[in-house]
């Protein structure tokens, strides 16, 4: 699994890579690339291979932009379901 996200994403990932991209997503991180510097260790290496990279390119280029458009459908979600939590308790 860490090989391929190191294909799709065109960098080198280690084990901990996973709870870092993990937190990205959820917006605990907003640079990738300073917390994986920040918190990396030595470890196994999933380096990248180009011609995978390539062939996964299209795929996460359209996962980014349908991601972004629903972001605006995420935020009434968490909206939502925080006043639901918040109602329910009363």
């Amino acid at each position: 699994m860490n090989q391929m996200k190191a294909n799709i994403l065109g960098h080198t990932l280690c084990k901990l890579g996973s709870a870092i991209l993990a937190g990205y997503a959820a917006g605990i991180y907003q640079d990738l690339k300073a917390v994986a510097q920040h918190v990396s260790r030595p470890g196994r290496r999933y380096e990248v291979d180009l011609k995978l990279h390539q062939f996964y390119r299209p795929y996460s280029q359209l996962y980014a932009e349908v991601f972004a458009s629903l972001a605006p459908v995420y935020t009434r979600l968490v909206k939502l379901a925080t006043r639901a939590g918040v109602d329910s308790e009363n």
